[in-house]
This record gives structure tokens, sequence and C-alpha cells, in this order.
């Protein structure tokens, strides 16, 4: 089993553990891959996210390009009055 699927099974100890945890992440990444990533904490849900989310997947099924743009749900951005809060990636809009 690889180093972070080992530590998901269980609680993160340390400040070092999370970084490990992060830093396999990151390598698994395509950094040239588009990554939609909207807001699903409670705020930005309370202010549309999941039609933001609906409205996405039916762009990118349309275009037919869900081989080169992932769509995710994350937690909260941190701009909940600003919400729904969208980033894509890699260009950082």
């Amino acid at each position: 089993m690889e180093p972070a699927q080992e530590l998901l099974k269980r609680k993160l100890r340390s400040v070092s553990e999370l970084e490990n945890l992060r830093q396999s992440v990151l390598r698994k990444r395509d950094p040239s891959r588009t990554c939609i990533s909207v807001c699903a904490g409670t705020g930005c849900r309370a202010s549309g996210a999941e039609a933001v989310v609906d409205a996405f997947t039916d762009e990118i099924e349309r275009r037919e390009i869900q081989l080169s743009v992932e769509l995710k749900e994350t937690g909260c951005h941190g701009f909940c009055e600003r919400g729904p809060i969208v980033v894509i990636r890699p260009k950082r809009v």
C-alpha cells in the first residue's frame, strides 16, 4: 500500500505526516490538466454551488472534454461572503 493511502487510514499525528500526504498527492497530479475546484462548503452551497457544479458538469460533457478537465467539489476556500467560489488550475483563475 502507498504511504499516502496508509496515512489516510488513520489520524495524522504530526505536521510532517500532513506534509508527506500533501507531497504524495501533488506528485500524482498532472500539472497540465485543467482542474476546476468548486467550493462545496456550507456558505457556498447556500449561495448556489450545486447549480454551478451542475453547469460545469453539463458543459464538460457537452464539449466532451472529460479526459482533459477534472471537476472537484472542495471544502471552504475562505471567502464565504463571495461564494460560490471557483478556482481553475493550472492558470489559477
